[in-house]
């Protein structure tokens, strides 16, 4: 609060996430409690590791900070298998009760944020929200759809020009733009008591050239991978001798089933018949 004062730092705008901590030991006395009291104890257990050691107990730790500054507001350690979705709905009950005014506060987090009863919570208490839309809701493909078609000829959103001066010389100039789109969108959900709501939101798809970038070199990267092991699959099949053709054809679809990305696989069975020696006459 003190470094908020003093530097006069917005806090209009917030950011919230989550990540899992790991730890190493027993820890046969850490017991459940309720997440939902600000003062429990978190309990050390196992959950979905996103530090990828899903044999380690772990803690779930969240943290709200400012956008100007990035100062932390709020967080805390609590249960290693508490779900994201349901930290992020204590987290807008603190923010709502922390700032003096919910009304002029955007929080900022990602896809967990989305979920009927933490759009519904924001809305009780004021608070606006900005999120990604999940793939699995579904008015992910209407909206996404609709707005698609149109975005080729959207306006601009914005246009930044970075120039990086050298000593000497100046680097060529990279310009840098957003394309988007926002339409209404209304959606259904159901509470615990299974009673059905109407949320109106507004969804925005973005076109954005510096994100394109980044997704070429990380498609090139998935070309690169995807040929080695297409190639690794070919060497090993070529020459590889099957008794019958479905034998072959159910190998093959075994070895294909997970697809690929940005290759088209196909399967040829090549059918020889050879004359086998007899060790013997007869």
């Amino acid at each position: 609060l003190e470094a908020i004062r003093a530097y006069k730092l917005r806090t209009s705008v917030l950011h919230f996430d989550t990540t899992s901590v790991s730890v190493y030991g027993d820890y046969s006395m850490s017991c459940s409690t309720d997440p939902e009291d600000p003062n429990s104890s978190p309990h050390m257990t196992y959950g979905f590791s996103k530090d990828h050691r899903p044999d380690l107990k772990q803690l779930l730790y969240g943290l709200t900070v400012t956008d100007d500054g990035f100062v932390p507001l709020l967080g805390r350690f609590t249960d290693g298998n508490r779900s994201d979705s349901k930290e992020n709905h204590f987290n807008l009950t603190r923010v709502a009760q922390t700032m003096p005014n919910p009304s002029k506060v955007l929080v900022v987090a990602d896809s967990e944020l989305f979920s009927g009863a933490n759009l519904q919570n924001a809305m009780d208490h004021g608070l606006n929200v900005l999120t990604l839309l999940p793939k699995t809701v579904g008015i992910w493909g209407a909206t996404f759809g609709l707005l698609k078609k149109q975005l080729i000829s959207a306006p601009i959103l914005r246009e930044v020009v970075d120039i990086i001066e050298d000593e000497d010389e100046a680097v060529e100039t990279v310009t840098d733009n957003w394309r988007g789109l926002s339409t209404e969108v209304r959606y259904q959900c159901t509470d615990e008591e299974k009673e059905r709501h109407e949320i109106d939101l507004r969804a925005l798809v973005v076109y954005s050239t510096s994100l394109e970038r980044v997704k070429i070199k990380s498609r090139k990267k998935l070309y690169d991978r995807e040929k080695k092991s297409l190639a690794i699959l070919d060497k090993r099949f070529v020459k590889k001798r099957f008794h019958c053709q479905s034998d072959a054809q159910a190998a093959a679809e075994e070895a294909l089933k997970n697809g690929k990305q940005l290759f088209i696989s196909s399967i040829k069975i090549v059918k020889r018949e050879e004359l086998k020696k007899r060790k013997q006459r007869g």
